[in-house]
């Protein structure tokens, strides 16, 4: 799990901005998230200005004739919403522009209507936050009403605070009583503002696909995997966890259906469609293990396995390799969350497909067969290099994509610009290949399985939840009548571990551990 982006190992937190008294975000921002769930993720702006609003809040763009997409995630788009895109504008205002003279009141208007502006573009929700030196006392009427109706804000939207919650001086007692009395509202304003912007964010999304079905006769299965993921991204930031996990389904079943080309796969298609699979999958199985839905967790595993693992006729060598890799590490990281999750020992028992010890197996052998394809790959070429230069490789705009840097001459000749041919694409997959220590890999897998073994062999045997007293007496009893024929399976298991270890310990010119493995093996059949 450690390979996967931070901002898919963790929920998403609702992004506000705080912009203006740049002095208060910190001390604003450390009483939400220690009073309000879930906490925020704020961004602070000392001063407004158009480039950094255009870069939280986004642009208004012109709307484009529908049509099938050029990939089915853009890259950006889930670090985006989690760091860049604001649900909620918090503009503080000293109490002092607000009393000042006519040309700092205006001053201060035209900057409060460009973060309005901006924040409407995407329905982010904004708050104005008056703050005063001393104790609270009522804002002249008039220019109450002025910042209303210049704004557009209710009555509620306005909210008048004072530094007195921030000082030292005060005792924790007192400081704390203020805080509540303060910025407790404020919370609670910008908590509804939140949970609104990301139900109308949705709400659009859905309403999107509508207007391109309509006008299509079809939604694309591109657009309907991408418009799923992005709703289960929505849910989340609501912390709508079963609504989540539907949506993440919806996208993998929806990515089943994008077409991979005619009359041959294209590689770089079924790559896109790999990556966007193993982070929906990813996220819904989380998701999933921590509300203790185990039994699901693992169908939604066997169903990721089952659509993506087969390899696609026709793929070349280069792309089988990557595809090997691919798989084994969709083995290898769920056994790490089913070893990490609080998965009962009696539903691994029922399951024993799902145990973390044949998840890993599953992933070596994956890795041996990654292994194999890459040692044909490299006698093709007989030993020299590949003919490629992997530099010049990047991240496309789309999750899975890749493009070429290509130079400024053959770019403006129209030579495909910065999209990669299939051919050039398995060139890269081949160099890439090249790069891997496949017997190292692999190594390292099996001591992974060997060591979930010794684990799982150590436990003792469990009662399924809810069964009687008697039922689980009855099944120890058997469990210690078979123990022989158990332990004999276990060693035997451990001997065949040993085996493969030692094989690659060999590549690795490691005779010394191989041979002490190989004695092991030896005397477990000996014996």
């Amino acid at each position: 799990m450690n390979a996967l982006p931070n901002e898919l190992r963790t929920p998403p937190l609702p992004v506000i901005a705080f912009i203006g008294c740049p002095e208060l975000h910190k001390d604003v921002g450390s009483y939400f998230n220690h009073t309000i769930r879930p906490p925020f993720f704020s961004v602070g702006l000392a001063e407004a200005t158009e480039s950094l609003l255009v870069r939280l809040f986004g642009v208004k763009r012109q709307p484009k004739p529908f049509s099938t997409p050029d990939g089915i995630l853009k890259a950006d788009w889930f670090a985006k919403q989690r760091q860049r895109r604001a649900a909620v504008a918090v503009a503080f205002v000293p109490r002092s522009h607000v009393d000042g003279d006519p040309s700092s009141w205006m001053h201060m208007l035209a900057g409060l209507r460009a973060v309005r502006a901006a924040a409407s573009v995407k329905g982010a929700a904004l708050l104005l936050v008056v703050v005063q030196e001393g104790q609270l006392s009522e804002l002249p009427p008039d220019r109450l009403a002025g910042l209303r109706s210049n704004l557009g804000l209710e009555h509620r939207q306005l909210c008048v605070i004072s530094r007195q919650c921030f000082d030292p001086a005060l005792s924790p007692e007192a400081r704390k009583q203020l805080q509540g009395a303060q910025l407790g509202p404020l919370g609670q304003l910008v908590t509804e503002g939140a949970a609104a912007y990301y139900s109308s964010s949705a709400a659009r999304l859905r309403q999107k696909q509508v207007d391109i079905t309509a006008a299509l006769g079809s939604s694309p299965p591109e657009v309907n995997a991408a418009t799923a993921f992005k709703l289960a991204v929505l849910a989340e930031f609501r912390q709508d966890w079963l609504a989540a996990v539907s949506a993440y389904q919806a996208a993998a079943a929806a990515l089943q259906g994008v077409p991979l080309g005619k009359p041959t796969v294209s590689c770089q298609r079924h790559a896109e469609v790999a990556a966007v699979a193993e982070v929906a999958h990813f996220k819904a199985m989380m998701l999933l293990l921590h509300q203790q839905r185990f039994a699901e967790a693992l169908q939604q595993l066997r169903g990721h396995l089952a659509a993506f693992g087969p390899l696609p006729e026709g793929l070349p060598l280069a792309a089988a390799a990557a595809h090997y890799g691919w798989l084994s590490r969709q083995y290898q990281v769920a056994a790490e969350m089913v070893a990490t999750s609080r998965m009962d020992e009696a539903v691994l028992q029922t399951h024993k497909d799902a145990r973390p010890c044949h998840l890993l197996m599953c992933a070596a052998q994956l890795a041996i067969s990654r292994k194999a394809a890459a040692e044909q790959l490299a006698a093709a070429r007989g030993g020299g290099p590949t003919p490629f230069d992997a530099s010049a490789v990047r991240k496309g705009r789309y999750l899975g994509q890749l493009e070429m840097r290509r130079p400024a001459a053959a770019a403006a000749a129209g030579a495909g610009g910065s999209d990669m041919t299939d051919a050039e694409f398995c060139l890269f997959l081949e160099a890439e290949e090249r790069r891997v220590n496949h017997s190292q890999l692999v190594l390292d897998l099996l001591l992974q399985a060997q060591a979930a073994h010794l684990r799982q062999a150590s436990k003792p045997v469990a009662a399924a939840p809810g069964q009687p007293a008697a039922a689980a007496a009855a099944a120890a009893a058997a469990a210690a009548a078979a123990g022989k024929t158990s332990h004999a399976a276990a060693d035997r298991l451990q001997a065949r571990l040993a085996w493969q270890i030692a094989e690659q310990q060999v590549d690795t010119h490691n005779l010394t551990a191989a041979r002490k493995l190989l004695m092991q093996a030896v005397h477990t059949y000996r014996t």
